[in-house]
């Protein structure tokens, strides 16, 4: 289906050539065809032809109900970008959410080995930029790597990486207002990332890359999905977790680092993780953050009572804590919702913790000693 009529693709090759090949086939004609028979309906009283119309409506109807008219999803191939740059202004303003990810297992965009060690200063890069400062209107920003199937797997995986900077600085250029980000960078190739592959590749140096402004787009969600392994590499988290630099505006933020240990991972990029340097850098979000969710996150020491009390005395505007990891088949899972109310003299706020998790764990037992301690703590 062509990017110029119809705005939900799935943009590969193999897609392209078998919707081709349907389109010969009487009951699975281009939608163009069918758009253009019913426009005639209204001026021609021809009852075999309308019988005719109604016949083939019936049998696309329930296609044409799955359609999504404002997503786009892609791999950002060359191919792909010409596409999006030869978008009216029209069909650009109509796109809602972009999805970057490997329909076919090969690399997102134009992989590594195009791109240089500055992969924002590429002429390829720039061209990508130019094709995405077209979609003004774009409110989701969906970027996985995990579908990479590819043999230069390193190369292959920085390029996503390369790739993804590109794309988050096009969205920072242009005056649009996003609202939610997801970064999936899972993979099942671990080993042959972190087998010294990695250090060779020149953008995995030291290199400064710039920040990204998102304050001023307005998002308020950003989820992040990496391997634990990943996650302990300080060398790509320093790549991986720029977007959670964004100081204002962001309300929900969810982590799935795996079973990594929380200080040397999250906030040790992000300068630090223990509890003395995880609360000062959340509380950049205490005046906007309200949903705060951490699955598998594992404090090497007993931080867990100190860090929900800072939550509790300094997050008054907070509204949901989730707390989940994942329990081995040994042991069983337990589940505990507890309310935190907040009396001020301004206003009576709640806060709801829900905690999922093996029953025995640090943070379950905080919470239930600060329930005991505070007479407006409510179990539910």
């Amino acid at each position: 289906m062509a990017l110029d009529n119809a705005r939900r693709v799935y943009m590969t090759r193999s897609v392209t050539a078998q919707i081709s090949h349907d389109a010969n086939k009487f009951y699975q004609l281009p939608i163009e065809v069918y758009y253009l028979i019913v426009s005639f309906l209204g001026y021609l009283d021809l009852r075999p032809l309308r019988l005719t119309c109604r016949t083939f409506y019936r049998v696309c109807a329930v296609q044409l109900n799955n359609i999504d008219l404002h997503t786009i999803t892609t791999d950002l191939s060359r191919l792909h970008v010409q596409r999006l740059m030869r978008l009216t202004a029209k069909q650009a303003s109509d796109i809602r959410e972009l999805s970057i990810c490997s329909a076919s297992g090969g690399p997102l965009s134009l992989g590594y080995r195009v791109l240089p060690s500055c992969p924002l200063k590429s002429q390829a890069s720039k061209d990508l930029r130019e094709a995405l400062k077209k979609l003004k209107q774009c409110r989701t920003l969906r970027i996985s790597a995990v579908e990479i199937k590819h043999t230069d797997y390193e190369l292959a995986w920085m390029g996503a990486i390369d790739m993804t900077h590109s794309v988050l600085s096009a969205f920072c250029e242009t005056q649009n207002s996003l609202k939610s980000l997801t970064l999936d960078f899972r993979t099942d190739n671990v080993a042959s990332l972190l087998r010294g592959g990695l250090e060779r590749i020149p953008s995995y140096g030291p290199a400064e890359l710039s920040r990204f402004p998102f304050g001023s787009s307005r998002i308020n969600h950003i989820s992040l999905n990496l391997n634990a392994n990943i996650a302990g590499s300080p060398g790509l988290c320093e790549r991986l977790l720029h977007p959670l630099y964004t100081r204002y505006g962001v309300n929900e933020v969810s982590l799935d680092l795996g079973k990594a240990y929380a200080e040397n991972v999250v906030l040790d990029v992000l300068r630090g993780m223990g509890h003395r340097m995880l609360e000062p850098k959340l509380k950049q979000y205490c005046h906007s953050l309200r949903v705060l969710t951490m699955e598998n996150i594992i404090f090497r020491y007993n931080y867990w009572l100190r860090f929900l009390h800072s939550l509790k005395r300094e997050f008054r505007r907070l509204q949901e804590v989730n707390l989940f990891w994942e329990v081995n088949t040994s042991s069983e899972s337990t589940s505990l919702i507890t309310q935190w109310n907040h009396n001020t003299i301004y206003d009576n706020t709640q806060t709801r913790v829900t905690y999922t998790g093996p029953e025995e764990h640090g943070a379950l037992t905080a919470l239930e000693k600060i329930a005991s301690e505070d007479p407006l703590s409510v179990h539910l």
